[in-house]
């Protein structure tokens, strides 16, 4: 985790915006949150997404916490469509996607190459990041050196196998080995940023994971790029049970009280759906197998400005060798 993503992380008690006229801070125009940190420390962010503190002769500037115009830099909408803007030209967002994986013959060619793959295969990158690839660059660049058949998986890897209870069924299985004392985690999972979700809007979410041997911290993310610590909501599994969780502010975690596990050697279904809001009013919904674990309303995405345009699945976080098995991997803003 990068140190000024800590100051974000640790959001506890979300107020309404105030006028500030002390030397330093935005007017209250620019504002688009302003909250207090569990230590009583205020902190505003502006329009252009500058992270302050309020100190007692103004405010301090603490980090960007997004770009300037994230929006307009990198989306433009024609027709009523939402496209992402590409140095190769504009990409249509995506409002659904269906991933089995039957039409693959190998692990890498899930991944488009270029723009006119896109569409055609939804999944732009993934992330090893193992005690032989700690940082962002060190899993960055054994990502492009396997892209471009330079190098070989390392620790964590990725294969389009045989279901393992099914011979005639393909699907992913992420294998991860055990964290180090000086990492935060371990992943081996896969992205896709071709989505837009915005407030308001409903996602939908549904895959099917077999789980063997130790058990992984998270299975999905659903995340913002553009902003410090890509947050958003993500499906967690907590005291061996699913939860979902809030990856930003006080860090929510919305447990069930049903006496229903998350299985081991055996497939299990999950689905998600969010309204998605930056306030109470946001919904969240989480099944497993076809039986409601939870239904609550809840903040589920960081602020009212924000996207959701990530999905990263697979071993996302875990502290412990594991392997998980996922298959029918389902987005949608319609329910299904």
């Amino acid at each position: 985790m990068k140190p000024t993503s800590m100051l974000l992380l640790c959001l506890l008690v979300w107020t309404s915006c105030k006028e500030n006229s002390t030397e330093g801070c935005p007017s209250l125009d620019q504002i688009v949150s302003q909250f207090t940190q569990p230590t009583g420390e205020e902190v505003i962010i502006d329009e252009d997404g500058k992270v302050y503190l309020i100190e007692t002769n103004g405010c301090s500037y603490q980090f960007d916490y997004y770009p300037a115009n994230f929006l307009e830099k990198n989306y433009e909408v024609i027709n009523g469509k939402v496209l992402i803007k590409s140095p190769d030209g504009n990409i249509p967002t995506a409002s659904s996607a269906f991933e089995d994986f039957e039409s693959y013959d190998n692990a890498l060619d899930l991944f488009y190459q270029t723009i006119e793959e896109v569409g055609e295969k939804i999944w732009g990158a993934f992330t090893l990041q193992s005690p032989s690839a700690k940082t962002v660059e060190e899993y960055v660049a054994l990502r492009n050196c396997i892209l471009d058949g330079t190098c070989d998986f390392i620790d964590n890897r990725f294969d389009l196998v045989n279901d393992p209870k099914n011979i005639t069924n393909k699907c992913i299985k992420f294998t991860a080995v055990d964290k180090t004392d000086d990492m935060i985690t371990c992943k081996s999972s896969m992205r896709s940023s071709l989505f837009y979700f915005d407030k308001g809007d409903d996602f939908w979410f549904s895959a099917d994971f077999l789980i063997t041997g130790n058990i992984p911290t998270t299975l999905a993310d659903f995340e913002n790029e553009y902003f410090e610590g890509s947050p958003g909501p993500r499906l967690l599994i907590s005291n061996d049970r699913l939860a979902i969780e809030n990856k930003f502010g006080a860090k929510v975690i919305y447990r069930h009280d049903k006496d229903i596990t998350v299985p081991t050697d055996q497939w299990f279904n999950t689905k998600v759906h969010l309204k998605l809001s930056d306030q109470t009013d946001g919904l969240v919904e989480l099944w497993q197998d076809d039986v409601l674990l939870l239904s609550v309303s809840g903040i589920n995405m960081p602020l009212a400005n924000s996207i959701q345009n990530s999905i990263e699945i697979g071993v996302s976080a875990t502290n412990e060798a594991c392997l998980l098995f996922v298959d029918n991997i389902r987005i949608d803003h319609e329910p299904f």
